[in-house]
């Protein structure tokens, strides 16, 4: 079943959609793919992510045309509430999450539907320290910070999403927009994301979670007394995350 829907999203691609007509053709077929979706009852959660992503780049194609208010008020709506509910029941993340991110970074190509990144779970484990409950505001800024960067990465052309610098860059940008501080030192991760103060730990954490959920391979090197993230295994691409955006891309030789 799940081959057949995305062999039907890959035909929906190409149709044009530039008259009332070509619009009404569409939602028929949306319509069809609509009803799939509800009867997929036992997809794997590879499946239903392959399934999404062809999803995602169908839509990216319906956004980029003027039309896109009269498409939207069709079917898509519907959709993205459909496989919401799949992703829910599938336990990837919750149907609500889905929505909002969904909306967020519709045309981002990386984006991967799952549930808690490492920044909440680390605001998980600091429970305790705040007798048994981290703040919200800690979970809502680190929820707004990956909702920003969905909505950059929508400014950058295909060709850069797989450039390291132009998404460390990306990312950067939307801490420095969320307004998230340099101080020296941090003493809790919660802490730091619920009041926007960040030293290399909150700053590399914050870069681990956009990666995780946007689907870059960004990685966290902790060395004696700091920490920050590099782009692959091979290190050749350092992000120092509590310098300027201009003077972020270290060496090796500079930070080891």
């Amino acid at each position: 079943m799940w081959k057949e829907i995305i062999e039907m999203v890959a035909a929906i691609q190409p149709l044009p959609h530039k008259t009332r007509e070509d619009l009404v053709l569409i939602k028929e077929k949306i319509d069809v793919l609509v009803d799939l979706l509800t009867k997929a009852e036992y997809a794997t959660a590879e499946d239903f992510i392959k399934t999404t992503q062809a999803f995602q780049a169908h839509l990216e194609l319906m956004l980029q045309h003027d039309k896109v208010g009269m498409f939207r008020s069709m079917s898509i709506g519907r959709m993205l509430n459909q496989i919401g509910r799949k992703a829910n029941d599938l336990n990837i993340m919750d149907r609500r999450q889905f929505m909002k991110t969904a909306a967020a970074a519709a045309m981002a190509p990386y984006i991967k539907f799952q549930g808690k990144t490492i920044g909440h779970e680390i605001l998980d484990i600091e429970a305790p320290i705040h007798r048994g409950r981290t703040p919200q505001k800690a979970y809502d800024n680190l929820d707004s910070f990956l909702e920003r960067v969905g909505k950059e990465l929508k400014r950058y052309p295909e060709k850069f999403h797989k450039s390291p610098k132009h998404m460390l860059s990306c990312i950067h940008r939307s801490i420095l927009m969320e307004d998230f501080e340099i101080i020296e030192s941090q003493e809790f991760i919660s802490v730091g994301f619920a009041t926007k103060k960040r030293d290399c730990d909150v700053g590399s954490l914050l870069f681990l979670s956009a990666a995780e959920r946007y689907g870059f391979p960004i990685n966290g090197v902790i060395i004696p007394e700091h920490m920050f993230v590099c782009w692959g295994k091979d290190m050749k691409m350092i992000w120092e995350t509590v310098n300027s955006t201009g003077s972020a891309q270290m060496t090796k030789e500079e930070m080891l």
